[in-house]
């Protein structure tokens, strides 16, 4: 703050006059006026790139908020079926793997709910296959 107001101090003293001569255009200013200019440019500029830069992330970050919200209902879900699993209600548990399965791959959660299903189903075979695989 003390650099800003020094340097408007130093500026108000000295009186002057700038002038910028370009492929035979003629500009000029007092040095105060062509400072704010620069400052309000380079603010300018800067909200420019700060807005690109925001609405290039944006479907980077909207990408992730759904991934992510896929992910927790997905785990909700798996959560809801143990629970159902539990007490034996075999539609809540399909419908629980199922939603599951859509969005997650690889979970011991997954796996035990799957599991549970195939016992309340009595799929022998699937059972079996579980318990070679993984004991």
């Amino acid at each position: 703050m003390a650099l800003v107001s020094s340097a408007a101090m130093w500026i108000g003293q000295h009186k002057g006059k700038l002038i910028i001569e370009w492929f035979g255009w003629e500009i000029s200013t007092t040095p105060s006026f062509f400072t704010i200019l620069l400052i309000i440019f380079f603010f300018i500029l800067y909200l420019l790139i700060a807005f690109t830069i925001k609405v290039i992330k944006t479907p980077i970050i909207i990408k992730k908020k759904i991934i992510a919200a896929r992910l927790k209902k997905a785990e909700d879900a798996l959560h809801n079926g143990i629970i159902a699993s539990t007490y034996g209600n075999k539609v809540e548990v399909n419908k629980s793997l199922m939603l599951a399965k859509k969005s997650i791959k690889e979970s011991p959660l997954l796996l035990l709910l799957d599991l549970q299903d195939s016992i309340l189903k009595k799929n022998q075979k699937k059972i079996f296959f579980y318990i070679i695989k993984y004991a």
